[in-house]
C-alpha cells in the first residue's frame, strides 16, 4: 500500500510559526499529526498572509501539485484573507458564484478542489477559526461576514455543488467562543507581551491576539477538526 499524505494548505491560521511572542502562534496545522494514524504523514504547506489566490504564486503551490497523488488528502483553509477587499492581490468576493473568477468559491474549486480530485486524491474543505470577539460579537467581521459577503456560507455551499466534505470551524469555535465568553476564549489565543508582577513574568492579556492562536488552542482546533473527519 503507497504512504498517504494529508496536505495542508492555507493561511496564518494553519501555518507553522517563528516568533517571540509570550505565548508564541500556532496555526492548528501544526497540530493535526498528533490525532491522525501513523500511516498518515502531514505536509503542512499553509503560508501566513495568503489568501486563495495569492497562495498560487507561492512555490507551496507548485510543490503541491507536483507531490499530491492518489490516495492523499488535501486540507484546504483559507478565508482570513480573502475577505481583505483592499488588497486586489488577495481578494476573492464571497458574494459572487462558482463560475465568476473572482469569486470565492471559483478559487478554492478551480485550483485545490479540482487539482486534488484529477490526481484521485480527496480535498476537505475547511471554514476560518472566528475571530476572538472582545464584545462576544460573531455575526460580523470576527465571523468573516463582510459586506462582500458571508464567507463560511461560501465554503459550506461549494461543499454540496462540489460535493466536498466541509469542517466547519467558524461554527465550532464561535460556539465554543460564545460559551466560554471572551475572559476565558483569550486564553486560546497567541499573547505577545508579558509583565513583571511580583518578580514573576505574566501574560499582558491586552496584548492577546485576536486572529492567531496559541499552542493549547491549536491543538483543540485541530483535536475538533480530526473530530469531523
Amino acid at each position: 500500500m503507497e504512504h498517504v499524505t494529508l496536505y495542508i494548505v492555507g493561511d496564518s491560521t494553519l501555518s507553522s510559526f517563528n516568533d517571540n511572542y509570550y505565548y508564541p502562534r500556532y496555526g492548528y496545522g501544526t497540530q493535526i499529526s498528533n490525532y491522525l494514524s501513523n500511516d498518515i504523514s502531514v505536509c503542512n504547506l499553509a503560508m501566513s498572509g495568503r489568501s486563495s489566490k495569492s497562495f498560487l504564486k507561492e512555490d507551496n503551490y507548485k510543490i503541491l501539485k507536483e507531490s499530491i497523488k492518489k490516495g492523499d488528502f488535501l486540507l484546504i483553509g483559507f478565508g482570513h484573507n480573502d475577505e481583505k477587499s483592499d488588497d486586489i492581490e488577495r481578494f476573492t468576493s464571497a458574494n459572487l458564484g462558482i463560475d465568476d473568477k473572482n469569486s470565492f468559491m471559483f478559487s478554492l474549486n478551480e485550483y485545490y478542489i479540482k487539482l486534488a480530485k484529477s490526481v484521485g486524491a480527496t480535498p476537505i474543505l475547511c471554514t476560518p477559526i472566528v475571530r476572538c470577539s472582545v464584545d462576544n460579537n460573531y455575526f460580523l467581521a470576527c465571523g468573516h461576514i463582510t459586506k462582500d459577503g458571508n464567507y463560511p456560507s461560501a465554503i459550506i455551499n461549494l461543499g454540496k455543488l462540489s460535493n466536498t466534505l466541509v469542517i466547519d470551524l467558524t461554527s465550532l469555535t464561535k460556539k465554543r467562543y460564545e460559551k466560554l465568553g471572551y475572559l476565558e476564549a483569550r486564553f486560546y489565543h497567541a499573547v505577545t507581551l508579558a509583565n513583571y508582577k511580583d518578580n514573576k513574568l505574566v501574560p499582558y492579556m491586552e496584548s492577546v491576539d485576536t486572529t492567531h492562536l496559541n499552542i493549547y488552542g491549536a491543538k483543540y482546533v485541530a483535536y475538533r477538526s480530526e473530530e469531523h473527519t
